[in-house]
């Protein structure tokens, strides 16, 4: 077993529980792994940052590294001293990860929308119903604005007669 294995499956002593809420994972489970990108952050939720070096592990998401987790000294403490109970915290943890989905997904998109505004060429997106979703500039200026979103494509552009 890696010593840095054995670091998160240690019982730490009362004094070391109660400071968990004061030092991250590294320090206090005296982890030297500078590799790790928990290391010398400030954050003490190592569990939602992605491939974090716990053990011999290199999970990229909440979801792959939660059973790690669960074995983690750490992570058991900050459980149990949560206000809410263990339960509680596993919730709020989860509720968390999925908000920085989220956001992470949202940064993306509009990243991909402000791609799509830039390309000279006019673009558009439709639905399964054919209601026009998107309209890029390029589109907006080619059609004189005629087809602003929610506006239905007619039959013989859409190769029916």
């Amino acid at each position: 077993m890696s010593s840095l294995l054995e670091n998160h499956l240690i019982e730490l002593p009362l004094r070391k529980q109660n400071d968990f809420t004061q030092q991250p994972c590294w320090k206090l489970l005296s982890c030297h792994n500078v590799l790790c990108p928990a290391h010398d952050q400030g954050r003490n939720d190592c569990w939602l940052i992605p491939e974090t070096h716990c053990g011999n592990f290199l999970e990229e998401n909440f979801f792959r590294k939660l059973p790690h987790c669960l074995n983690c000294t750490y992570f058991k403490i900050k459980g149990e001293q949560h206000s809410g109970g263990w339960n509680q915290f596993l919730a709020d943890q989860i509720h968390e990860y999925n908000v920085k989905a989220l956001e992470r997904l949202y940064q993306k998109e509009e990243s991909f929308i402000e791609i799509l505004n830039r390309i000279p060429d006019g673009l558009f997106t439709t639905d399964q119903e054919w209601r026009i979703t998107y309209f890029n500039p390029a589109a907006e200026k080619i059609t004189a604005k005629a087809g602003s979103p929610g506006t239905e494509i007619p039959p013989h552009f859409r190769g029916e007669s």
